[in-house]
């Protein structure tokens, strides 16, 4: 079984940069795709930008006091 390989994207010089939510999501784009970003205690996650559960935007979301599974929805 081969490793899978992963290709990094800078998406900004300082977390100042991005425009987060009051949820701690930011929406940035790569490649043409976007994609939201979420800090939770330090740590940062890369997510989708829409949940592939129920399909809502993921910057209406929230983070939870570091839950890995954090997408909790404000409505």
């Amino acid at each position: 079984m081969g490793s899978k390989k992963y290709k990094w994207h800078k998406v900004a010089d300082a977390a100042t940069d991005l425009q987060w939510t009051p949820g701690d999501i930011a929406e940035v784009e790569v490649e043409g795709k976007k994609l939201c970003i979420a800090r939770a205690n330090d740590e940062w996650f890369g997510l989708a930008h829409v949940c592939p559960h129920a399909g809502a935007p993921m910057l209406d979301a929230y983070v939870s006091g570091g839950v890995r599974s954090f997408a909790r929805y404000t409505t």
